[in-house]
């Protein structure tokens, strides 16, 4: 709850399926008995940081309007953009929505630093 609202995580796009990607990774890295992966950080981070908005939604940081690539709109019609850093670099990009009752985080994107620059048109 937030706020007295419900709060729904939903992984959407390419959000979804980095994630499940690096969830099979993690499995099969297990399962060979490697622990403490760069990729075993990431998935960690990644769900940390999804607890972290599921608690509070506001969790990230701010993009101003402005800044929103064109793609997060056209493809999305996120109204408004966050990010959080991630371990390695890398960013995880959501935009936030919601009713009287519940507020929903939708998780556009999981980017490493280099495509997050290029995709903010950073240099």
């Amino acid at each position: 709850m937030f706020k007295g609202k419900e709060v729904k995580i939903a992984l959407i796009g390419d959000a979804k399926e980095i994630y499940l990607d690096l969830k099979k990774v993690v499995d099969v890295e297990i399962k060979q008995g490697k622990i403490g992966s760069e990729n075993q950080k990431l998935l960690k981070s990644i769900d940390k940081t999804l607890l972290n908005l599921s608690e509070n939604p506001q969790f990230g940081i701010h993009i101003s309007k402005k800044k929103i690539p064109s793609y997060y709109l056209e493809e999305f019609g996120a109204r408004n953009l966050w990010k959080c850093n991630l371990f390695g670099f890398w960013r995880l990009i959501y935009w936030v929505d919601g009713t009287d009752v519940k507020i929903v985080c939708f998780v556009l994107d999981v980017l490493d630093h280099k495509e997050y620059n290029k995709k903010f048109s950073y240099k």
